[in-house]
């Protein structure tokens, strides 16, 4: 069982949504059990027709997790406990959502990923600077450092997550 970790699936917000959404679909047709969490899911009807859509027939599992942090992990817990999966795939970098879910993995001997989307990218860590600096000397020693595996876009990024 593979469960991929995401903030939002809005289609507005483009590329890891997509990846998300594509990524789990694949990986159940190949015959790999799959679920999906987020905390965000689609809002318009059509937008959630399309989800829907995507994993018609897949077997891929959805959970939407509440937004306040208690009860975000509190579902996290329940969903981890429930389908005790063999890898937890973490989309992105900067939401509470993702250390909840990489805090509850490494508590229960998960191997977590990380596919960073281009997020250490030296260009998008150049804007709102100061904020994802003191992100990542409150969060990096414990999130970042137990994650088994990262997936970079390019090389500049693999370098900046390699130091």
């Amino acid at each position: 069982m593979i469960i991929h970790v995401i903030d939002n699936l809005l289609p507005e917000s483009g590329g890891p949504t997509s990846v998300v959404i594509e990524l789990a679909k694949q990986q159940a047709l190949s015959g790999r059990k799959v679920a999906v969490l987020c905390r965000v899911a689609p809002t318009t009807p059509q937008a959630a027709a399309a989800l829907e859509h995507a994993w018609e027939g897949t077997g891929v599992r959805f959970f939407q997790v509440p937004s306040g942090r208690q009860g975000c992990r509190a579902e996290v817990r329940r969903v981890l406990d429930e389908l005790r999966p063999s890898v937890v795939h973490l989309h992105c970098t900067w939401e509470h959502i993702l250390r909840i879910a990489e805090r509850e993995a490494r508590r229960r001997g998960i191997p977590t990923v990380l596919s960073t989307h281009g997020m250490f990218h030296p260009y998008p860590l150049s804007l709102k600077r100061w904020k994802k600096q003191l992100y990542l000397s409150l969060f990096s020693s414990t999130m970042f450092s137990h994650v088994a595996e990262y997936l970079a876009l390019n090389s500049e990024e693999a370098d900046y997550i390699s130091r």
